[in-house]
């Protein structure tokens, strides 16, 4: 009877536990489905709303580590294609230059 006891309590306390990860995914899964029908409205409500001329306005968010620093330096640099820049490197020369600047004034 006693084998039988702590079978159940370990049963139970699985079930708890998968219990919680399931409400865990549930919620992960509503948010993730919120911010693309977010997504998806916004979208559609400029296209059929906004202003007709194109924008060179760019909106780059994520989660720290998600890459928006690198895409931004290979937007920002399209004709080259040289080593990724680590956003928390130091600006020595107080101002934003271009790889391509940066190499002018090397050579």
């Amino acid at each position: 009877m006693n084998n039988l006891e702590g079978l159940k309590n370990q049963a139970e306390q699985w079930l708890h536990r998968v219990i919680e990860s399931v409400r865990q995914t549930e919620t992960a899964l509503f948010v993730a489905t919120f911010i693309v029908l977010q997504t998806i409205i916004m979208l559609l409500i400029d296209h059929f709303f906004g202003r007709k001329k194109s924008s060179t306005v760019v909106l780059l968010s994520g989660l720290g580590g998600s890459g928006k620093t690198v895409l931004f330096n290979r937007l920002r640099d399209v004709s080259t294609r040289q080593s990724d820049v680590m956003s928390v490197e130091l600006n020595q020369q107080g101002n934003f230059l271009l790889r391509t600047e940066i190499h002018k004034e090397l050579h």
